[in-house]
């Protein structure tokens, strides 16, 4: 079951310890759970146009210590505040997050949740990108994690979801795994699969 610490946050937690509540993916499943329609207190994870993992927890609360992973997640939130945009187009115009490279599917994703306009260039090479991506995503590397890139295809129209839906062996099943198991956050996964039945709907 979804866990949140003293600040509201949700975080990881363990079954039998019940002290251990860790913030490492905290940006990424509050970026989802909005996303998906719950009411959640985005902003406070962006700092200075940066997005954190946890913004209070000493271990987690720095921009340099956010993956890729986390922030596209993060980014799949409704918010549309001027912070929260800001901050996307700040990842949007950049080739990495850290260390981790950014596609030009990913910059595109950025691009439209900072709805500031997008370069032609990232555009083009975005949509082709983001085609070759759903190829491969649905296809070939079906067994990894697909939750990230569930959260693009919602955001980018119902055209992309469906798509890669229909390509995924089970979709579904993967995303349920994912949030299930010793993570035991079950309710992310039933919020993001509502939310992407939704958008198939369309």
């Amino acid at each position: 079951m979804i866990i949140r610490d003293a600040y509201g946050v949700i975080v990881q937690h363990d079954k039998t310890d019940k002290s251990y509540l860790d913030g490492g993916d905290s940006c990424a499943r509050t970026g989802i759970m909005s996303g998906s329609g719950s009411k959640e207190n985005v902003v406070q994870f962006i700092i200075s146009s940066e997005v954190v993992r946890h913004p209070y927890q000493v271990k987690f609360n720095k921009p340099k210590d956010t993956s890729r992973d986390n922030v596209v997640q993060f980014f799949f939130s409704n918010e549309n505040d001027e912070k929260f945009r800001k901050s996307a187009h700040k990842y949007a115009e950049s080739w990495f997050i850290n260390k981790d490279f950014l596609s030009p599917s990913v910059r595109l994703y950025f691009y439209k949740k900072a709805d500031y306009g997008t370069p032609a260039h990232i555009f083009v090479l975005g949509y082709l990108d983001l085609f070759l991506s759903t190829l491969w995503n649905g296809l070939i590397e079906t067994e990894s994690e697909k939750q990230q890139f569930t959260a693009i295809c919602i955001t980018m129209g119902p055209f992309w979801i469906k798509f890669f839906n229909k390509l995924h062996p089970n979709l579904e099943k993967n995303i349920t795994e994912y949030y299930s198991g010793w993570r035991d956050q079950p309710e992310i996964a039933v919020a993001l699969i509502s939310k992407m039945k939704e958008s198939i709907a369309k």
